[in-house]
């Protein structure tokens, strides 16, 4: 038995489920291609009809393998994978060590330190910045000293969240603290690799794009995600110490200039603050270029992802 068609639907096919939704039809021989197409998640659904068109010739011994065996539609996203894939990298599960926060509910958290209790973070991560409401503190007593470790020093916090433009967002801290299940934790453990050039690649519109592209759950319309064991795969160039060094510069200067915007977000800007945020998004920007560099992009890959967040 192999596939013939596979066609992702949008979320709307059906009335009164907003679900992920798809037709697989498959025939009894074996065949060395199949027929796909993907619909933009938000599509109309009364235009289902209008695909024939639209299917795509796909390679069947490509997802065979594939060890995840996964089955992208997208000839664009094929395209940008392949690219990326003649790069030398290493997954990022190879150079850090990483955990889930913890599940709240499992533990005893108080508002003053006791022996064998921890600061305990109370807030929120966004691309560049952590917003901190409070910190109150959590018996960790029945954990290792390993398992403590990944809750002390230089770490990169991803937010389990996939933001409402689509994006990861993700920023590193010093601070000891633990952190509860909405946050991922990721310890660099080889010395050659800066952690702010992992967390500018993590920020970047490809890996945004890569991710949401390749993970469903990541689009679901509620309680969309990221999850640990697909973070870890993401590919990490291998480049010289002194361009991620350049890299790790500009990403501490946008640090710093977030540090100084207002959380706030309701109010008007001021003139100081809008030129604030240009220059963030310049550097921003910058980073995506270097980015798309790195990752041997051409014209038209960059436009693809270029043009999928300017829509957002």
């Amino acid at each position: 038995m192999s596939f013939y068609k596979i066609i992702n639907l949008p979320y709307d096919t059906f009335r009164d489920a907003y679900v992920d939704t798809c037709i697989a039809i498959f025939i009894k021989k074996q065949t060395s291609y199949f027929l796909g197409y993907e619909f933009p998640k938000k599509e109309n659904a009364k235009r289902l009809f209008d695909v024939e068109g639209k299917l795509v010739r796909r390679n069947m011994k490509e997802i065979l393998q594939d060890p995840l065996k996964k089955v992208i539609l997208s000839t664009v996203m094929e395209n940008i994978s392949k690219t990326i894939e003649k790069v030398q990298s290493v997954s990022l599960g190879e150079i850090t060590k990483s955990t889930i926060g913890v599940l709240t509910s499992k533990y005893t958290i108080s508002d003053s330190s006791k022996d064998k209790y921890l600061k305990f973070f109370e807030g929120n991560v966004y691309r560049y910045k952590i917003v901190t409401t409070g910190f109150k503190f959590i018996d960790m007593g029945k954990h290792s000293v390993d398992y403590l470790d990944y809750y002390k020093g230089c770490r990169i916090l991803v937010r389990r969240i996939i933001n409402r433009q689509d994006r990861i967002m993700a920023m590193i801290t010093n601070e000891d603290f633990v952190t509860k299940k909405d946050l991922y934790s990721f310890k660099v453990i080889d010395n050659k690799f800066f952690p702010e050039y992992i967390l500018a690649l993590l920020n970047s519109k490809l890996f945004s794009y890569l991710y949401v592209n390749s993970s469903s759950i990541s689009l679901k319309d509620d309680f969309r995600q990221t999850t640990l064991a697909e973070l870890r795969r993401l590919p990490i160039a291998v480049i010289e110490p002194e361009a991620q060094k350049e890299i790790a510069n500009i990403v501490r200067n946008i640090i710093d200039l977030y540090a100084i915007l207002p959380l706030d977000r309701i109010r008007k800007f001021t003139d100081k603050e809008n030129f604030l945020i240009e220059k963030i998004r310049m550097l921003e920007n910058n980073l995506d270029r270097t980015v798309y560099k790195i990752y041997g992009l051409n014209d038209s890959q960059i436009a693809e992802i270029e043009g999928r967040y300017s829509q957002i």
